[in-house]
Formats: structure tokens, sequence, C-alpha cells
């Protein structure tokens, strides 16, 4: 199937300028959101990439700035970009659980030109604003252990890995916590990881089972099911073996920008991710993809989740200044053999599922965490870190006679926002597009 132009992208979709235009009211909210991946997935340059995707949007009233809230996220995230500057790749995580501090801020262009004043009170210009805390770690902490038993059978556990590593054993419990207390998740899906090593469901479910049990100790399944937010993120679509996929099954598009970039937009990404975790997975086995989409699929509310298909490094583009299929790699080696950055950075849905779960969570907040049933503090939203819970439903946080599927209600009209009705989020099916039309002969030559 050959790529089509525009992809006839519904209302909402990733890469659409204003798609978060809903937010009219002044708003300031604080989250958790957890960063989970393997090994090698990408999650150190995912972050070093925020900063170089934030800079390349439009330059339209609804960009959004990201800024660092404390020195720590300042320093590493310093570092990170110096070594993209390098044309290195951020070097990953030690084995510790280092906690990040973002802001994102978009000004509302209504109020940012003029401050209007009357009967003597000044109109703060409005503007939307979300905080987020993540937690970087070393893809090992996801890792399970097999028992040094031989007699043992496949049973993992995550914290057998760092055994012989006090403190990492400790940066593994702060890792589990601040998952199960999070509003929203970013998984990093790596298909080349799972095509090599047949892993991925390993390094999900022996996480999973934790983060289950620390839920429940807080109160957070009330049905056995997360709360989260979950953003499916299938990584390194750069990679060849990972485009040729998406490329024979038709699930790519040709964007609107001047580089006329690939894209694969949200609703092939779901489609995308199902392909990739079937019985036959880019020529070889599937390995344990299809019990990967099987955690998602039991464990978070079909609602609540988001797939993506996204490169923290993007596409190659050369001296013409258009994409080619026949060369598009931005990984190359060095002298020593050692890959580092071809090229300058295109990332590819790496700010996405950033805001998507920023919108989610303004919108229809999670569960908060309630008293832990072993005897700790838990999560209460004032003064520890989980802020923005204030309020919300704490007897039936999933109840309502509009829930969707689940049993999870999505993001619900807001009162005071009399435009909601425009929001990407509210789209009914009656008032989608028409289909596009037949598209036009693909202006990539043939691979």
């Amino acid at each position: 199937m050959s790529p089509r132009r525009g992809g006839g992208r519904p209302p909402g979709a990733a890469g659409r300028p204003g798609r978060f235009a809903a937010w009219r009211s002044p708003s300031s909210i604080d989250s958790r959101i957890g960063l989970w991946g393997a090994t090698s997935s990408g999650k150190t340059t995912m972050l070093a990439a925020l900063h170089t995707a934030m800079t390349q949007q439009d330059g339209g009233d609804d960009d959004w700035i990201l800024f660092s809230a404390n020195e720590a996220t300042r320093a590493f995230l310093a570092r990170a970009r110096a070594q993209i500057a390098r044309r290195e790749f951020p070097v990953p995580s030690p084995h510790e659980a280092r906690e990040l501090s973002l802001s994102l801020l978009r000004p509302d262009s209504a109020g940012w030109a003029r401050r209007l004043v009357r009967r003597g009170t000044r109109r703060r210009a409005r503007r939307a604003e979300f905080h987020i805390t993540l937690m970087d770690v070393s893809g090992r902490m996801y890792a399970p252990a097999t028992f040094d038993d031989q007699d043992a059978d496949d049973r993992k556990q995550a914290g057998d890995l760092f055994r012989d590593e006090p403190e990492a054993g400790d940066a593994v419990e702060l890792l589990v916590d601040h998952l199960a207390r999070a509003d929203g998740m970013v998984y990093l899906f790596d298909p080349l990881r799972e095509l090599e090593t047949q892993d991925s469901y390993q390094y999900l479910e022996s996480m999973v089972e934790r983060v289950l049990a620390r839920a429940e100790e807080l109160g957070r399944l009330p049905d056995g099911k997360l709360p989260h937010y979950l953003a499916v993120c299938i990584n390194k679509i750069d990679d060849r073996r990972v485009f040729n996929a998406a490329y024979d099954g038709g699930f790519l598009s040709v964007s609107d920008s001047d580089e006329m970039l690939p894209e694969i937009t949200r609703e092939d990404a779901a489609d995308l991710f199902r392909h990739l975790c079937s019985r036959e997975m880019m020529g070889g086995a599937a390995g344990s993809g299809p019990w990967v989409r099987g955690s998602i699929e039991r464990h978070f509310h079909p609602g609540r989740v988001r797939y993506f298909a996204s490169s923290s490094i993007g596409f190659y583009v050369g001296s013409g200044g258009t994409f080619r299929i026949q060369d598009f790699a931005n990984i190359e080696a060095d002298d020593l053999g050692r890959p580092r950055i071809r090229g300058r950075l295109n990332p590819v849905n790496v700010l996405e599922p950033f805001l998507w779960l920023a919108e989610s969570i303004r919108a229809a907040p999670t569960a908060p965490a309630l008293e832990s049933r072993r005897g700790g503090p838990a999560s209460t939203g004032e003064g520890d870190g989980q802020p923005g819970h204030a309020g919300a439903d704490v007897d039936d946080p999933l109840a309502g006679d509009d829930a969707g599927l689940g049993g999870v209600p999505g993001p619900q009209p807001r009162s005071d926002e009399a435009d909601w009705d425009d929001s990407p989020f509210q789209t009914r099916i009656d008032e989608m597009p028409p289909p596009p039309p037949p598209p036009p002969p693909p202006p990539w030559q043939p691979r």
C-alpha cells in the first residue's frame, strides 16, 4: 500500500496546530508521569529530545514552552543536550532513581497581547500550565531476573537484579511507588529489542505486578485495573526495519511539512502496534509481542490508552531539503564503530504523548492514592508532590452514566467552557468528516 498525502487525519490527531485549543480557563496542574521502558528502549534520549521538539513547533499561538523546575533537572537536560550537540546519544541513567521536574506552559493569545483594566481591576492573561514530575531510571530496573536455582520456574522478580546493590534496590522501590501513584505513564515499546531478544513482556509484566500490588495498597484498584492514562510509544520508527514494516502494512502517510516527512496518525499507530504484536512480526517470530498487547489490554482501561509512533532522533533530511526513502537513516557509525547521530534531530511524536496526558489528566483526573493499607502515608494531593486531586471523587472515581470503554469516562464537558464542543476530544461519530478522496501518486520513489 502506498503512502498517502495528508493522511486524512481526523480532528485531534497528533501534529495538527491548535489540537489543545480547548484549554480556555486558567489552569495550573501538577502531575506525576511515569516513563516506562526496557534497557535501550530510548527513555533518556526521549527526554533529551523534548527540548528540540519544543523548538520545532510551528510558531503559532498554541505552541508550548518547556522549562526545568529545579536545578537537578536543568543539569540533567543540559548534559543530555550537550551530548546530542556532539552527535552522541545521551548516556543511559545509572542505577539510581532520578526525579525530574518539568513545567509545560502555553500562553493564551487572547490575554497575552493586552491587559484590560476595568474599574481599577487588572485582568490577568490566561494561560495553560502543567507541571510534570518524572522519574528517570536505568532500564535495568524494569528487568526480570531468573532465580539462581536451576530448578526454579519462570517466575521473575524485578528486585533480584539488584540484590547486590542496596542503593539500587531502594531505587527500585522508589520507582514502583512513583509508578503506582502516577496519573499517567509513557510506555516505550522497542520493536527492535523485541525482534532481537523477545523479552519485552518479561520487562513489562515483572514491573506491572509490583505496581499493581502497590496500587492496591494505595486503594487505586477499585475495579482491578490501573487508573492511569497510558501513552504507548512505538519507538525507533526511524530504523529501516520498523519503517519497512509500517510502509508494507500501509500505515504511513506523508505529512504536510516542507520536508514531506512520513508520519503515522494515532489511529494507524494503534493498528501498527497490533501488527507488530501479531503472530508474525517484521518477518520473524512474534516473540512476546502478543503477551505485551494482552498485558496492556488486561491491566489498563482501553478508554485511557493511546498509541503513538515515535522517534527521538527522527528521519535524516539531506541537502535537498526533503525526505528520501532511499536515504533516511539518521544513525551512522563513528571510526570505532559506535553509533552516533548523523544529522539534525527531527523528533517524531516526542512531545505529543506528554501533551495528550496533560489534557486527559486535566479533563478527568485519575483516582488519588488513599491511605496505604500497610500503614505508610499515602498521596492525598496535598504536600506530597501529587497535587491536582483535591476535590476528586474518592468514593467512586470511575462512576458515571457516560462512562467510556472499560467503564472509564473520557474527558467530560466543563460548565465554565462554552466552546468545549470544539474540543478535538469531543468529536462525535456523526460529525466526523467524510472520507478523503483517493490519494494522488506517492511523492516518494519506490524502495
